[in-house]
């Protein structure tokens, strides 16, 4: 067992926005959120730097299994104000050194939040050592499903791709507004398994 860190970003709507979050059912987060307020129209014009989700909040809570990808139930109920909840982000490991054992060329998808490295969300790739990712670059997507407003289920804008899924979108949120989703976390990262490995003739020389 070991805490982990979430992290949810988005944009913040209202000066007294509230919200009250629960995690696997149980409650992490209850209070409002000290984000900069942004209109919502703003978000749809190019003319200003107003675009870049902020941090809402973030919860730590105790994994039962580290090395193992787990699902939880994320609600987020507001409870003033308005918001629009997006990027989910996961803590990768707290310990940061594990992130420097990998080659160059095949460091892991990770986002440097505050000093510590966080899982990107649809980085395409979960322990990416320089081996080539799977066709279909999905081996390491998260939170691109599940999505729900008050139990109606957010719906992929018409004319996506086949296959497409949500990954960073906003979703508004007005008060007594409730979102949810089933959040996948990926294991944490550890030690490159290859880098004390002798090297092959074959990887040395071209």
């Amino acid at each position: 067992m070991a805490n982990r860190t979430i992290k949810v970003y988005g944009h913040n709507h209202a000066a007294d926005t509230a919200l009250t979050v629960s995690w696997g059912g149980v409650e992490v987060y209850n209070g409002t959120l000290s984000a900069s307020v942004v209109d919502y129209d703003d978000l749809w014009d190019s003319s200003t730097d107003t675009q870049a989700q902020l941090e809402l909040f973030e919860f730590t809570y105790n994994n039962p299994d580290d090395t193992a990808e787990s699902s939880h139930a994320l609600s987020i109920t507001v409870t003033a104000g308005s918001c629009s909840p997006g990027t989910i982000y996961d803590i990768s490991n707290n310990e940061n050194t594990n992130y420097d054992t990998y080659p160059v060329g095949g460091k892991p998808p990770v986002t440097d939040i505050g000093g510590k490295w966080y899982w990107t969300p649809g980085g395409g790739g979960i322990y990416h050592d320089g081996s080539a990712l799977n066709s279909e670059a999905n081996n390491g997507v998260i939170n691109q499903n599940t999505f729900a407003v008050n139990g109606t289920a957010v719906e992929v804008d018409s004319g996506a791709p086949e296959g497409y899924k949500f990954d960073g979108y906003t979703h508004h949120l007005v008060d007594s507004d409730v979102f949810t989703a089933n959040v996948r976390v990926f294991p944490v990262l550890v030690t490159n398994p290859t880098a004390n490995r002798p090297f092959k003739k074959s990887e040395v020389y071209s």
